[in-house]
């Protein structure tokens, strides 16, 4: 039981102080307090932090596999798999 509370109090802090802003334009309800800021202080770039912005910029997307499969992707040659329904 004390599993699920643990899950639940989560996602609702991340609602409440991620995605309630971006998604219905309000205020961010919730702040990071301070003394966690002092231990782990926010960083600008990378993947760290506390109360840290989300990065705008989209994915880069991998190349394309130019009719070889997954032949491209780590040096494997997959081949083509076995079709659904077919004979």
């Amino acid at each position: 039981m004390s599993e699920l509370i643990g899950i639940l109090v989560g996602h609702l802090y991340v609602f409440l102080k991620f995605h309630y802003s971006e998604q219905y334009g309000g205020a961010p309800l919730l702040s990071t307090p301070s003394f966690l800021e002092n231990i782990f202080p926010p960083t600008q770039g990378g993947v760290a932090g506390f109360g840290g912005t989300v990065p705008t910029a989209p994915r880069p997307t991998a190349p394309a596999a130019e009719g070889r499969g997954f032949a491209g992707m780590r040096g494997h040659s997959w081949g083509r798999g076995q079709q659904l329904g077919g004979t």
